[in-house]
């Protein structure tokens, strides 16, 4: 769907559910519903922590998870970082986390002009990539040095001001 830069990913977390890995729905339709309320209780979760921590309060989910009741959370699995040393460095700069924001945007956009959107969560999704790309953008800027450093021109340095 071209919502989210796999560049961006830097580390994954997992919350293991081992006591639902062997439910088969057909064999035990009571225990596969238990485990769907349970997953989503847990998507529910993991959703409003990462909006709450989240700069911009919005993540990149096309569909928001469904309503659901609070349920125990299993610890957390945080796996090592994803990538390192010299290919983190590299994707790490700023200004081609810029442009590969731009090209997600991109893609992205022409992914929304193509189909007959039913739902809002993909312009969502846009919405928050454009965020995300303008604050980019704007630290970058000003950790070059921001206006202080954009030249200006006197009056009658050769440019005639009605061109």
């Amino acid at each position: 769907m071209s919502v989210l830069d796999p560049y961006e990913v830097k580390q994954i977390r997992v919350w293991p559910l081992l006591q639902y890995q062997k439910i088969i729905k057909k064999d035990d339709p009571q225990g596969w519903e238990d485990a769907v309320v349970h997953l989503n209780s847990l998507e529910r979760h993991v959703f409003e922590i990462l909006v709450e921590k989240s700069r911009f309060n919005a993540i990149l989910n096309e569909k928001n998870p469904p309503p659901a009741q609070p349920c125990e959370v299993p610890p957390v699995i945080d796996q090592p970082p994803i990538i390192t040393g010299e290919v983190a460095r590299l994707r790490s700069h700023p200004d081609t986390r810029i442009a590969r924001r731009a090209m997600v945007i991109s893609r992205l956009a022409q992914v929304i002009a193509e189909r007959e959107l039913r739902t809002p969560g993909l312009r969502r999704t846009l919405a928050t990539q454009a965020v995300r790309l303008q604050w980019l953008a704007a630290e970058r800027f000003k950790a070059l040095g921001g206006e202080r450093l954009v030249e200006t021109r006197a009056k009658n340095e050769g440019d005639d001001a009605s061109a």
